[in-house]
């Protein structure tokens, strides 16, 4: 698991998300894939609530 932070722009304002993610490996008949998903969004949490789980990680 990780802290994924994402920047998109629209307009003038640039919006920042920032998500719980995990990364596994899929296999399929044309080789592995590493996938990604995501588990939570912490955008509105605090930014210590943030700070804590990056340091729980």
């Amino acid at each position: 698991m990780h802290i994924h932070r994402v920047k998109s722009k629209r307009g003038d304002k640039v919006y920042t998300q920032i998500l719980l993610r995990e990364s596994y490996r899929e296999r399929g008949e044309h080789g592995s894939k590493v996938k990604k998903r995501t588990l939570l969004n912490l955008t509105k949490y605090p930014e210590s609530v943030i700070s804590a789980i990056e340091l729980a990680l």
